[in-house]
């Protein structure tokens, strides 16, 4: 016996439109996913002179890496972090999957539209999956509701229960408002956010047209059509 998964939708999409544009037929592409920023000439060079390498690396990642992450954060936080609390994967989804892996029977609760990843990733772990459906009149959050009565539906077959929340987290380029951290507290204790108290990081990819551009300090900017509005405000 073994389980079956459905295929990828957005890699059965990639698929089946370079099919189409081989034929000659124009295809305009939705299948998002796939980063559209080119790759940083300084991680590009580094790879090339690290190609030669083939020995089998730790697990939780180099040693020197993760030490140079560390002292970053360490830097960044103002706080002290080592090398061996640093775990270096190849992306965010690799992560989640080592994280449900850790639970021998869990059930994930996933807010759609979501990835398509998240669900196959329980399903070939042995998990269930408890999808909370979000609108747009909501901006596509969940709400309380929401998460207490799938909960209590999960709750009823599983002692461990895994919440993947997932939500935007690109600034669009027409937002001139106040950037905000989304924090969802499952617990019933208050929980006290200190000033300077790290919850969430930015980055800053300069990228128009595919060309790395400066970044340039302005003292005012002209208003426009986006503002200050929030999730779904444009509609898309």
């Amino acid at each position: 016996m073994y389980r079956r998964i459905p295929l990828s939708s957005t890699l059965l999409l990639n698929e089946q439109s370079q099919i189409l544009e081989k034929t000659g037929r124009q295809v305009f592409h939705f299948g998002f996913g796939q980063s559209p920023f080119p790759v940083s000439p300084i991680l590009r060079d580094a790879l090339m002179k690290s190609a030669h390498h083939k020995e089998y690396t730790p697990v939780q990642g180099l040693k020197s890496l993760r030490d140079q992450v560390a002292k970053y954060h360490s830097s960044f936080e103002q706080r002290q972090i080592s090398g061996d609390q640093v775990f270096i994967a190849p992306g965010s989804k690799a992560l989640i999957y080592t994280i449900m892996s850790a639970y021998e029977q869990a059930a994930v609760l996933i807010p759609a539209p979501a990835w398509v990843s998240y669900a196959p990733q329980a399903k070939l772990i042995g998990h269930s999956s408890f999808l909370m459906q979000t609108e747009y009149t909501q901006r596509y959050r969940i709400t309380a509701e929401q998460l207490e009565i799938t909960l209590k539906k999960a709750s009823k077959d599983h002692e461990t229960l895994l919440v993947v929340l997932n939500s935007p987290g690109t600034v669009d380029s027409g937002y001139q408002g106040e950037i905000k951290v989304i924090l969802f507290n499952t617990t019933i204790k208050k929980v006290k956010i200190e000033k300077g108290q790290k919850v969430a990081q930015a980055v800053l990819c300069p990228v128009i047209g595919g060309r790395w551009v400066d970044l340039v300090k302005v003292s005012e900017i002209k208003e426009k059509d986006r503002n200050n509005n929030g999730f779904g405000s444009t509609g898309l």
